[in-house]
């Protein structure tokens, strides 16, 4: 169901996204807008684009069957919530919507997010 005309550098089985720079990509947890540069969010924009659609093309895909993403967002977002969930629904993975955010967190008690996550 992976369709050929997607970008041949991502491995979409594995989901690592080459390391393209110092700091790199693969495998990274996403805790801060400033571990990004412009040549990553030319990268992460144009696999978004791909995978956008290849939604629209067949409706969705099996690309994240198994593979979590926790959603914890420390101000309430319900468009951001809202499309990251339909984003790795589409895309075959499950969410476990965080909706308490930080205040049921050990973040409220001085624990990390780093450390949280």
């Amino acid at each position: 169901m992976h369709p050929k005309t997607l970008n041949p550098l991502f491995d979409y089985k594995t989901m690592k996204i080459p390391t393209i720079n110092s700091n790199g990509l693969t495998q990274t947890d996403i805790l801060s807008v400033s571990q990004f540069n412009p040549d990553n969010l030319t990268t992460i924009f144009s696999r978004a684009r791909e995978m956008r659609e290849m939604v629209q093309r067949v409706g969705g895909t099996d690309l994240l069957k198994g593979k979590v993403l926790a959603c914890l967002f420390y101000e309430p977002s319900t468009r951001t919530s809202a499309s990251f969930i339909a984003a790795m629904e589409r895309l075959g993975g499950s969410v476990i919507p965080i909706t308490q955010g930080v205040q049921f967190s050990s973040v409220s008690k001085g624990e990390t997010l780093a450390d949280t996550i």
